[in-house]
């Protein structure tokens, strides 16, 4: 009776390491899933970052783009004022 109560025991352990490790593996697999998704989650986070900041540098380049044209147009407007003003005196001189 002893060694029949042995085994049963011997089987109850059995069973339980077998069903702590069944649910140690599915805890394994749902952490997996879990770290996966949020892995991929940080990885869009990651991406939208880099869009984002893309975005902001085009931004800025383009401004900075349009303000050197600006800049290259007042000064030919200058250097065509200053042409036209030069013509007018050597005309109005010879005029003389």
């Amino acid at each position: 009776m002893l060694k029949q109560q042995w085994a049963i025991e011997e089987d109850k352990e059995k069973e339980d390491t077998r069903q702590r490790f069944l649910l140690n593996r599915e805890r394994n697999l749902e952490l997996i899933a879990h770290n996966a998704t949020e892995k991929q989650l940080r990885e869009q986070a990651d991406e939208r970052e880099r869009v984002r900041d893309k975005e902001l540098l085009g931004q800025a380049l383009n401004k900075e783009r349009a303000l050197e044209q600006l800049e290259a147009d007042e000064r030919m407007a200058r250097r065509r004022e200053i042409q036209e003003l030069q013509s007018y005196y050597q005309q109005h001189a010879s005029d003389k």
